[in-house]
């Protein structure tokens, strides 16, 4: 809110400059250093943490130190869809495709009413193999709940996963979109 936060950079932690012939760039606040908030704000700590200092810690680290309730179940999700290292401040437009997906992922867990045709295409891109299994598990999760999950996935151990699986092909663009193979 404007009571709490830096009044030079508005709360962005980062101060832009334009080039004209170069990409903008980005540089910590002056005032603040990062940390996005008033000095004031900063001084107020929990479990020892400023508030920058506990946006700026991986979920994995905070999870642990929260009382059982929504934010705490809210982490657990995050944590379940393989996006335990990420910080409550990283920015969304720092995320990379993969990363908001399963970020939407963490929401359907969440939200526990109603049925929901949910895509995805490629969700196991960057994770690794023991994070697949999660991913899996999650997924098996939100189709036990009701769910019907559609994706495009080259990872096989994601793929063996699945209730069915459906192969187009024979290649991509033009040489694509038919039916190869079916399998459960």
């Amino acid at each position: 809110s404007p009571a709490g936060r830096c009044e030079t950079c508005k709360g962005t932690g980062r101060e832009e400059i334009a080039l004209d012939v170069l990409a903008d760039l980005a540089l910590p606040c002056p005032t603040c250093a990062g940390a996005r908030y008033r000095a004031s704000v900063l001084e107020v700590r929990w479990k020892g943490r400023s508030v920058a200092q506990f946006l700026a810690d991986p979920i994995d680290d905070l999870r642990d130190e929260l009382p059982a309730g929504k934010l705490r179940t809210a982490l657990d999700a995050l944590a379940d869809v393989g996006l335990g290292y990420l910080s409550l401040g990283r920015r969304r437009d720092e995320l990379s495709g993969g990363e908001r997906q399963r970020l939407g992922l963490a929401r359907g867990l969440l939200a526990r009413q109603g049925r929901t045709l949910i895509l995805l295409d490629e969700p196991a891109t960057g994770l690794h193999e023991s994070d697949l299994r999660r991913l899996a598990g999650v997924l098996q999760r939100l189709a036990e709940s009701g769910h019907l999950i559609v994706a495009a996935e080259h990872r096989t151990s994601l793929i063996a996963a699945a209730d069915r699986c459906i192969e187009l092909g024979p290649g991509s663009g033009p040489a694509g979109g038919r039916l190869v193979s079916t399998g459960g």
